[in-house]
C-alpha cells in the first residue's frame, strides 16, 4: 500500500520509448498467471500484433497489471463464466485521428451506477482489502500519456469494460 501511495503522490516524468502493446499485454498475462489460476479465471487476449506505441513501458505495464488484476478479482466465485478478455486494436474517429485502444472486459457483476462516477477517485474502494489507489494511479498514467481511461458496464450486460485510448499522432506512435 505504501508503494502504491508513493507512486500516486510522487509522479515520475514519462520516459517514452517504442512499446509493443501485444508484447506488453502478453508479459502482464504471464506475470498474472498465478492470480488468474488462484481465482480460477480464464484470460483471453486478442491483439493487433503490429500495434507499437510511444509510451513509458514501466508505467503502462503497471496500469495494465492493475486493470487485468482488477478484472480477475471482479468475477464472483459463484459465476460460471469466469473470464477476462483483453483486446488491443486501432480505431479511427470521425475527425480522422488514429487511436490505439485496449479494452479489458470481465464477466463479473459490473459496476453499480453510483460507484461508476467514483472509481477513479483516490482512496475510493469497494474491496475489503483494497486501498483505492490502483485505479486512480492507472487513470493518471493514461492521462499523462495524453490518453483516456473510461469504465462502463458491458453492453451485453455481463461485467465491466475498461477502455484505454491513446491518440497515435500525439504519442508519436507508429506501425511496424
Amino acid at each position: 500500500m505504501v508503494t502504491a501511495f508513493l507512486n500516486f503522490a510522487r509522479p515520475q516524468p514519462l520516459q517514452l520509448e517504442q512499446v509493443s502493446l501485444p508484447e506488453l499485454i502478453s508479459e502482464c498475462a504471464t506475470e498474472l498467471e498465478p492470480v488468474f489460476a488462484e481465482l480460477k479465471v480464464e484470460l483471453t487476449i486478442e491483439s493487433d500484433e503490429s500495434l507499437i506505441i510511444g509510451a513509458d513501458e514501466r508505467m503502462l505495464r503497471q496500469a495494465m497489471l492493475n486493470l487485468m488484476r482488477n478484472g480477475a478479482e471482479a468475477v464472483p466465485e459463484e459465476k460460471t463464466e469466469r473470464r477476462v478478455v483483453v483486446r488491443s486494436f486501432r480505431d479511427h474517429d470521425p475527425a480522422g485521428k488514429t487511436w490505439a485502444v485496449v479494452e479489458v472486459k470481465d464477466t463479473g457483476s459490473g459496476i453499480p451506477p453510483a460507484q461508476l462516477q467514483k472509481i477513479f477517485i483516490p482512496f475510493f474502494t469497494t474491496k475489503p482489502k483494497g486501498h483505492g489507489v490502483g485505479l486512480a494511479l492507472t487513470h493518471r498514467v493514461i492521462t499523462e500519456h495524453g490518453g483516456t481511461l473510461t469504465a462502463a458496464n458491458a453492453v451485453d450486460g455481463v461485467g465491466a469494460v475498461f477502455t484505454i485510448r491513446l491518440r497515435m499522432s500525439d504519442m508519436r506512435l507508429s506501425c511496424r
